[in-house]
């Protein structure tokens, strides 16, 4: 069986401070998109055997997707893995967690063993944004990325844009609390999610934020070069997604979405016109 998987980006990620268990209190909202990679699973004779068209870690979201469902199924079987990658590492796009969705909706549909309920719970076990990646669409989230509330799809015309950098999510998370540690909630979160739900695509483009931006701009001072390369090219809005280091710029049509891929490429390693999706099973 071969699935989508398909990536996502944050419209809004505020970080709410340290939690006793180590992770961070998030509140935010996510959105899939149309940049994925391609899962498929056949049946071996024995163990989960893991193949990437790039370099994965042994202990990779996907091995560990399909290692917890035989554990929450309380079934054992044998399969083969094999992940084709379009979705950028250390990117922010939730490129792991969308594989390791696909793997959990896969298993699902072969053998049918979790409800709804369990098969979110077991995602929450491989990456806080798994649950999200088996959810699709548009979402508020919050605890450490888990709790979703559907919010209405939104149809926005984004460029991806990345260098070479990449970003150490712990490290990231260190370097935010060592410049800003707790602090209130950012009201723009509520303006976003009633720009959501008035499909009001100005109000949503004024509300995008990201807490991290700032801690990650300063590790990685490139990465406020793309956001000003990419504001200068009629942008609505640019943000970093996630922990980065993607950046984004919103644009109401494809044609100017392309105009600014045209006029910035040859300048970064990945470039890429995308949309936001609906809601979906991956």
């Amino acid at each position: 069986m071969i699935k989508k998987a398909y990536a996502k980006v944050n419209l809004v990620l505020d970080c709410l401070g340290k939690r006793d268990d180590g992770y961070h209190e998030l509140a935010g909202i996510m959105h899939s998109i149309d940049l994925f990679d391609e899962v498929s699973i056949t049946p071996a004779s024995f163990g989960i055997n893991v193949t990437c068209s790039e370099n994965i870690p042994h202990d990779n979201t996907a091995y560990r997707a399909a290692q917890f469902y035989m554990e929450a199924s309380e079934l054992s079987f044998g399969l083969n893995i094999h992940i084709e990658k379009h979705i950028p590492s250390q990117a922010g796009l939730g490129g792991a967690s969308a594989d390791a969705a696909a793997v959990l909706r896969i298993l699902n549909e072969m053998y049918g063993a979790l409800s709804e309920d369990k098969l979110y719970e077991t995602g929450k076990r491989v990456g806080a944004d798994v649950p999200f990646c088996l959810h699709g669409g548009c979402a508020k989230a919050g605890g450490i990325g888990e709790k979703l509330d559907t919010l209405p799809s939104q149809h926005l015309h984004l460029l991806l844009v990345k260098d070479d950098t990449g970003i150490s999510t712990k490290e990231l998370f260190a370097h935010y609390d060592e410049m800003f540690g707790e602090k209130a909630a950012d009201k723009r979160l509520s303006d976003a999610i009633r720009a959501c739900k008035e499909n009001n695509s100005a109000l949503l483009c004024r509300s995008l934020y990201n807490a991290l931006e700032a801690a990650a701009f300063d590790l990685v001072p490139s990465l406020e070069s793309i956001k000003a390369d990419i504001a200068a090219h009629n942008a609505k809005a640019v943000l970093m997604t996630g922990s980065g280091s993607c950046i984004y710029g919103v644009f109401f049509d494809e044609k100017s979405a392309r105009a600014a891929e045209t006029a910035l490429s040859g300048r970064y390693s990945f470039m890429r016109c995308v949309h936001t999706q609906g809601q979906f099973h991956t």
